[in-house]
């Protein structure tokens, strides 16, 4: 179990099973993982990062995609990048980085399209931070090659023209 998930079990512990599961599945699927970035050599303080990521990321609806016109996978990206630069909304050198972390994410979910998988757009949006990070933070992050096992739980599924099919 990743740190991640344990975190937020403890600071959810009040709320019910479904909220608890939902909250579950939203941190394993938040790209731009703080735990990974400090394993591969980022100078982050690790708790804190991972409240602040959490804490960001409960105000992400689902749906956003189709109502606000940005996936939350890489709007996360974004978050991600705000949180390791150390950035307020009055940053001037970070402001520009975060931004250009979530167009990054967000292009390369656009450039797939197609509605309906969650875990597709996080893996996009994970693999577009790796390469981010290393650029813009020189911090080189594990990239392993994804292969989605999820397929048949989606009745959307996109099939072979899924890159990680």
């Amino acid at each position: 179990m990743s740190t991640q998930c344990t975190k937020k079990e403890e600071i959810n512990d009040e709320q019910g099973d479904e909220t608890k599961a939902r909250n579950r599945r939203r941190v394993y699927a938040r790209p731009g993982n703080p735990d990974s970035y400090k394993n591969a050599g980022g100078n982050i303080e690790l708790h804190q990062a991972l409240a602040e990521m959490m804490n960001r990321g409960k105000s992400m609806p689902g749906g956003a995609c189709g109502f606000w016109g940005a996936c939350g996978a890489g709007i996360s990206t974004g978050m991600f990048v705000s949180i390791i630069s150390n950035s307020t909304p009055l940053a001037v050198e970070p402001f520009g980085l975060y931004h250009l972390m979530t167009a990054k994410a967000l292009e390369q979910i656009g450039t797939v399209g197609d509605p309906r998988c969650c875990k597709r757009d996080s893996f996009l949006s994970i693999l577009a931070a790796v390469d981010f990070v290393e650029q813009h933070f020189q911090v080189s992050m594990e990239k392993a090659e994804v292969v989605c096992d999820y397929s048949t739980q989606n009745n959307q599924c996109i099939g072979m023209r899924c890159p990680f099919r």
